[in-house]
């Protein structure tokens, strides 16, 4: 993941395929587009998701976020802590971002995660937004696309709320991001018959 260099949802993969479908599209609201997005997302990605979104990485961001007194200082752990782990991943860039915004804001772990995931859903809108504005039946301004993004990023925000208080600490931390993604896909509760991805489907 990233959002420098975006490129188009897998077109192969039917995973993805009703999440553009219903991207942009008039009529659906933010929080339905929000959950296709998540659940292709986690299908297509399950366990890799949970895994950069909940690493140790982004861990120790979220402690610095509640910590660090600057968002420079907040900066310069972040980053000596990426090179002693030789640590890689695009999801990174989002967590770096998110983490200096928090600490800026002053908002805290709660706020850094609401940042993170916002940063997240933010780069799978951008990824095929570009290709449907003004396309019959979805968004039909450039505008009109931004405020839907800017939407579905509160819808995010909003997840991070419902997946209760995050803590720093790595199995904690790691816990409270599997929540938030349950909450963003809508999932049912225990014991319902629908099910949590949909792997496989045609």
């Amino acid at each position: 993941m990233g959002t420098s260099t975006s490129q188009p949802s897998p077109a192969s993969s039917n995973n993805w395929r009703l999440a553009r479908a219903l991207l942009g599209k008039v009529g659906v609201t933010p929080e339905q587009q929000s959950a296709e997005l998540w659940r292709a997302a986690v299908a297509d990605r399950e366990p890799e998701l949970l895994a950069s979104l909940g690493s140790p990485v982004l861990a120790e961001a979220a402690f610095l976020a509640g910590s660090a007194s600057s968002p420079i200082e907040a900066l310069r752990a972040f980053d000596a802590g990426l090179e002693s782990r030789k640590a890689a991943d695009l999801v990174f860039d989002m967590g770096r971002r998110a983490l200096v915004r928090a600490v800026a804001a002053r908002i805290g772990t709660g706020g850094f995660a609401a940042k993170l995931f916002a940063e997240a859903v933010g780069y799978y809108v951008a990824r095929d937004m570009a290709g449907i504005v003004g396309s019959r039946g979805r968004v039909p301004t450039i505008g009109a696309a931004a405020a839907l993004k800017h939407q579905i990023s509160d819808v995010a925000r909003n997840a991070t709320r419902l997946g209760g208080t995050p803590t720093a600490d790595n199995d904690s931390w790691r816990d409270y991001v599997a929540r938030v993604l349950g909450v963003l896909q809508q999932r049912e509760p225990e014991g319902s018959s629908r099910p949590a991805s949909r792997k496989g489907r045609s």
